[in-house]
């Protein structure tokens, strides 16, 4: 058996994104984090915010009714840890870009099948090791599910039937969803899952700079009977997920998403000829177009969205109502060739592309991803309390959150031969 001994010497300084961070799981696994030996940073990513009703299964007071979880889980992680670092952002992980997850682990303490499975595909390509955490309210069980980010291991699909992708919650292009059910599991549960999920963070830890170390393995426990099973997870050739091997992601600096399409598809040419064939962003698609529902107006589009999360619809200028894309309307990638000019000379900032978004360059010769950078004047992620504050906060709180920055943009990392 491998040695995995969490009383070896921690990675100095780890970086743990908790993803769920202030749920039935998460409130109670944070501040353990916030005490566990080597961590140096936590980024805390939840949707919600705290509601009465919560205050009888997750870690929270009736002071913290109203707010959003993960602000009131970065208060406790940093009033038990006064050193470390502390990144909350309130969103849904789906709607995160991919260079947002970036750390030394990922854990979560999700309930949704949909987050689960969107977080476990961003892991794979990130090559970050992660931890799953979950209960079964009605049969007192706590399970953690360990992923290793060695292309040869199993990842969290790898076990999954047709029955887990039916269960799938769907979000419809119209942003509609079928909401998922809350679990009903007393604190305990939650507390004993977060303990499990602890512990082997701990046991991680001592791991993650060598992946062949780390075992992938499910490890349930019956609270009520006092017996633990443990399972081997095995790499299965019929996965989804048919390369398991992480992208070897390039950063780009402060300013790229002034750059152009074409001057990308430029800077990828070689001898004066286009080598760039298509473009597309880490969990995004493209609308081409968006159409009224009432009348039948069509306007074109081209912009990177989330299957139902788009943020901004425009109105019909004929009837006045919103306007969607259809699924027909959306497709994975953009076809350089395809485009008109006037499209490839749009920054890509208008093109939805956003910061820490990961695209991926598809040419002759292979594929190349490139993480976006921070906007100059615009604060990083996790800067502030939360990924979408108020805007209605007064003039001296926003200038707080203010960060400079350079306001030129240097060009694409040139190709490798």
């Amino acid at each position: 058996m491998t040695d995995s001994s969490p009383n070896g010497p921690a990675v100095a300084g780890a970086h743990l994104v908790v993803i769920g961070a202030g749920g039935n799981i998460g409130s109670h696994l944070v501040p353990l984090l916030a005490r566990t030996q080597g961590v140096g940073r936590l980024t805390l990513i939840d949707r919600d915010r705290y509601e009465a009703a919560n205050l009888v299964s997750q870690d929270a007071g009736a002071r913290d009714v109203g707010h959003t979880k993960v602000s009131v889980q970065a208060r406790r992680a940093r009033c038990a840890n006064s050193a470390l670092r502390v990144d909350a952002v309130h969103a849904p992980v789906e709607q995160l870009p991919l260079g947002a997850l970036r750390g030394d682990l990922i854990l979560t303490c999700l309930d949704s099948r949909a987050a689960r499975q969107y977080v476990n595909e961003a892991s794979r390509r990130l090559g970050i090791p992660w931890i799953d955490a979950g209960v079964m309210a009605d049969l007192w069980l706590a399970r953690v599910s360990v992923y290793s980010n060695a292309a040869d291991t199993a990842c969290m699909e790898c076990a999954w039937s047709q029955s887990d992708y039916a269960s799938l919650e769907q979000t419809f292009a119209c942003g509609a969803t079928n909401a998922v059910a809350a679990t009903g599991a007393a604190a305990s549960l939650g507390a004993l899952a977060a303990a499990m999920q602890a512990i082997e963070c701990q046991r991680l830890l001592t791991l993650v700079s060598d992946a062949t170390r780390i075992e992938c393995r499910e490890i349930i426990t019956a609270a009520l009977h006092g017996r633990q099973w443990g399972t081997a997870l095995r790499r299965q050739a019929t996965c989804r997920l048919p390369d398991h091997k992480p992208w070897h992601i390039a950063s780009l600096p402060f300013g790229s998403l002034a750059l152009t399409l074409a001057q990308i598809a430029s800077r990828e040419g070689a001898g004066g000829s286009p080598h760039l064939l298509k473009v597309s962003v880490a969990g995004r698609r493209f609308a081409l177009r968006v159409r009224c529902v009432e009348c039948g107006e069509e306007l074109p589009r081209a912009r990177a969205i989330q299957d139902g999360g788009e943020t901004s619809r425009p109105r019909c200028r004929r009837c006045g109502h919103a306007m969607h894309a259809t699924a027909v309307d959306r497709v994975d990638a953009l076809a350089i060739d395809a485009l008109p000019r006037w499209l490839l000379a749009r920054p890509l900032r208008r093109l939805g592309v956003r910061a820490l978004d990961v695209m991926t360059l598809s040419t002759r010769d292979g594929e190349r991803h490139l993480a976006i950078g921070p906007e100059p004047r615009s604060r990083e992620m996790g800067r502030s309390t939360e990924a979408n504050p108020d805007r209605r906060q007064p003039p001296e709180a926003r200038r707080e959150r203010r960060t400079s920055g350079d306001a030129g943009h240097s060009p694409i990392p040139s190709r490798r031969n």
